[in-house]
């Protein structure tokens, strides 16, 4: 969601996202959004774009507005996963488009249908609807590994089929479209593909950060299970004493 003022208000006319998904796992988000500040809106000065997990490369993300490069790019303080672009002297004051690209660890798994099979799955930021009027024509795009070509069995996931396929520098596409999009909810895609050459992963891994919190909860419980040991034997000596 956009930063928590309540003075925002804004629509999403046009949103296209692609998802091109490397060999090694991960995947390169890169989003076009344009954005209309409405009557009464104040402009727009932050945008928060969620990321699928915390693996995240805040370092591998770049940003411009109407192609005017950004370069205040924090992790966010208003979602869990994803970070604050700072549009600074490019503040959307009418109208104007974002773009944003960055890279994704862990993003391919193993289909649950079919053990020779990856997958990878994808949902798309959106915003708070208390900030946020009309509708956006929304365009997905997942594009396949370079190990997919025109002859290799691919699928869709949700039911959705692809509006498009296509391929573009070898690589083959499957777009979908919701022309009466909300801009407040987020839509699901997904695709399979062969396991073959393609990194993946049967969980997404704790960070650093995760692994150092247990690490200083498991000392703090063992501080407190030692002393508590303690305690108790010294009572059952004084018992014993008497």
């Amino acid at each position: 969601a956009d930063s928590a003022v309540s003075s925002y208000l804004f629509s999403v006319p046009r949103e296209i996202v692609e998802v091109s998904i490397n060999t090694d796992g991960s995947a390169d988000i890169e989003y076009w959004i344009t954005f209309k500040v409405e009557a009464g809106g104040q402009p727009i000065d932050i945008v928060d774009i969620g990321f699928p997990n915390k693996h995240y490369d805040i370092n591998s993300i770049t940003a411009d507005v109407n192609g005017v490069p950004i370069y205040d790019i924090r992790v966010s303080e208003v979602i869990d996963i994803g970070v604050e672009i700072h549009l600074g002297h490019m503040t959307i004051t009418d109208n104007g488009t974002l773009h944003v690209k960055g890279n994704q660890p862990y993003m391919v798994f193993e289909d649950s249908e079919d053990s020779t099979m990856a997958s990878c799955e994808f949902g798309n930021t959106w915003w708070d609807s208390e900030y946020t009027v009309g509708t956006t024509n929304l365009t997905t795009r997942m594009i396949f590994p370079t190990t997919v070509d025109n002859t290799t069995f691919v699928k869709y996931h949700y039911s959705n089929q692809p509006d498009r396929i296509f391929f573009r520098n070898n690589r083959k596409i499957f777009e979908w479209n919701e022309p009466t999009a909300s801009p407040s909810r987020q839509y699901k895609y997904g695709v399979s593909f062969p396991k073959e050459g393609v990194q993946w992963f049967t969980s997404i891994p704790l960070t650093s950060e995760e692994i150092t919190l247990l690490l200083i909860a498991a000392v703090i419980s063992f501080v407190v299970l030692l002393f508590l040991f303690t305690r108790l034997y010294s009572q059952l000596k004084r018992h014993r004493r008497l």
